[in-house]
């Protein structure tokens, strides 16, 4: 079992447009590689919250 970094979210600006990402990704410091997860089951949600506990990864 490996200790991760979860990236949950974001949002993209191209030019004068903003959008909201759903991507999950994972990064392995051992293998120094990123690993795509589920994407977040929304779109267009801002402002939500997110903690770990455990394996579990809860948003609000």
């Amino acid at each position: 079992v490996a200790e991760v970094i979860v990236l949950v979210g974001g949002r993209q600006v191209i030019g004068m447009n903003q959008r909201s990402l759903t991507a999950v990704t994972c990064f392995n410091p051992q293998n120094n590689k990123w690993y795509p997860l589920a994407s977040l089951p929304f779109y267009n949600r801002e402002f939500f919250s997110v903690i770990s506990a455990g394996d579990n990864i809860y948003l609000s």
